[in-house]
């Protein structure tokens, strides 16, 4: 009777251990930005990007996944540092935002992950891929900000981006914001 308790118990939870780890898979593993405009000239811009393979095509794009994370893994945190600053340096030169026909915003308040977030995920990437060679490696998405305002008001614009972020999915929309003042607030899409 134990025995029977204990393998249903068992069977429970390696059935829930794997609709969960199914759920969580269905989260788009792509490279996205989103682009809010607001108060009709104010833009902002979240990107979620894969860092590790933005710095893999920008400054390796000839080596394989393997090489270009064990690479990457081993610099020292001053020689990470440099290049860091170098890839932030590249994206903010190759976002290209314009307004109308061709008028550029200049994107500013630019918010990064810190660099010791990167380079510990990028080394714990390596050493998961050393201890399980045969396993997908999961990237960590990282998220950038960043904020352009306009000398009139936008009703369209165009944005360029770095070849080395691949492909991108691009959401946009205008905001649409009010106050909830302790009663029911009705939102229409």
């Amino acid at each position: 009777m134990l025995s029977t308790l204990f393998r249903r118990c068992a069977l429970s939870l390696c059935i829930a251990g794997c609709l969960s780890s199914v759920a969580a898979a269905h989260d788009l593993e792509a490279n996205r930005v989103s682009v809010v405009l607001r108060d009709n000239i104010h833009l902002s811009l979240q990107f979620r990007i894969d860092y590790f393979n933005f710095l893999r095509q920008a400054y390796a794009p000839t080596a394989n996944e393997k090489q270009a994370l064990l690479e990457l893994a081993s610099l020292s945190d001053q020689a990470f540092d440099v290049l860091y600053q170098q890839s932030q340096k590249l994206f903010i030169e190759q976002t290209i935002l314009n307004a109308g026909a061709d008028t550029p915003l200049q994107l500013s308040h630019w918010r990064w992950p810190k660099v010791s977030h990167i380079q510990q995920s990028i080394r714990e990437l390596s050493a998961q891929m050393i201890v399980s060679p045969q396993e997908h490696v999961h990237y960590d998405f990282v998220e950038v900000q960043a904020d352009a305002i306009a000398m009139k008001e936008v009703n369209q614009c165009r944005l360029k981006l770095p070849s080395s972020l691949g492909n991108v999915l691009v959401i946009h929309y205008r905001a649409q914001q009010q106050w909830n003042e302790q009663k029911e607030t009705e939102m229409r899409f």
